[in-house]
């Protein structure tokens, strides 16, 4: 008899992605999300994938690149994350984030779900990054938003908020 699984293999967690793409992936990888960590804990070991159901397989592959990558980081506390959310990205995660605003929105979503602290900081933070700075205008373009307020809204805007002066 051989065994399901060989004892130099470390132990491996399915996901299946909300469009059925199925994952294996090292616990010890999958344990930077609080989410599925608790879950495991709770059902115990499953040979069954675990359904994400509101992320896509290429939403999924790129958040478990981002932990395959941060597995080994030693946590780091509030006041180091609070010390370090002002600095922009460097290195590999300046690379990893250097994604389009959809996916960018979408990895913010999955790293909440998930409850993989670091990357929501990281994700977060690249977002600020394309905010700071930008006018009203500017923010609308950078992230294709449409205005639908009529003109005499903007001007009635302008009249009641005359410290805001950015508003189109």
């Amino acid at each position: 008899l051989v065994p399901a699984v060989s004892m130099d293999e470390p132990p491996v967690v399915k996901l299946m992605s909300s469009d059925n793409v199925e994952f294996a992936v090292e616990r010890k990888v999958i344990a930077m999300s609080a989410t599925i960590s608790n879950l495991l804990e709770d059902i115990g070991e499953s040979e069954s994938a675990i359904p994400i159901p509101n992320i896509t397989g290429a939403t999924l592959a790129k958040v478990l690149d981002f932990c395959k990558t941060h597995k080994d980081d030693a946590p780091i506390s509030e006041e180091e994350a609070l010390q370090q959310r002002g600095q922009p990205a460097t290195g590999w995660d300046a690379d990893f984030m250097d994604v389009s605003n959809d996916l960018l929105f979408d990895l913010i979503g999955a790293a909440n779900f998930l409850d993989i602290r670091p990357l929501l900081d990281l994700t977060c933070k690249t977002l600020a990054a394309h905010i700071r700075g930008k006018t009203t205008e500017e923010l609308q373009q950078h992230f294709n938003i449409k205005c639908d307020l009529s003109a005499a809204e903007v001007e009635e805007l302008r009249i009641n908020s005359p410290w805001n002066t950015d508003i189109s």
